[in-house]
């Protein structure tokens, strides 16, 4: 069986929020999940879920407090930014994913 296009374990992120006192904010909590190679895969959920958050950390614009990721096999780490962001599309819209 063919490894999945993406793969996330436990992956987590918290942001220090708060002017005088800094406190930690948790965007993602333990998320797990894994999207098979073909698979179409919708991300939904309300303001506030992690959506955004997940995506960076996928795009390897965010570093992730802990938990692991893996993305066309590749491991989630700032060293790999170029390679993950090389070979990842997303398509917002219809037409964006039709014009050439």
């Amino acid at each position: 069986m063919a490894e999945p296009a993406i793969e996330l374990d436990n992956l987590t992120k918290d942001y220090a929020v708060g002017f005088w006192r800094k406190r930690p904010r948790r965007a993602l909590d333990g998320l797990t999940l894994a999207v098979e190679q073909g698979e179409i895969f919708g991300f939904l959920g309300p303001n506030g879920a992690g959506k955004t958050t997940t995506v960076r950390t996928l795009g390897t614009l965010l570093v992730p407090t802990s938990g692991t990721a893996t993305v066309a096999g590749i491991p989630l780490s700032p060293e790999n930014g170029v390679e993950i962001r090389g070979g990842s599309r997303s398509c917002p819209s219809r037409q964006a994913c039709t014009s050439g």
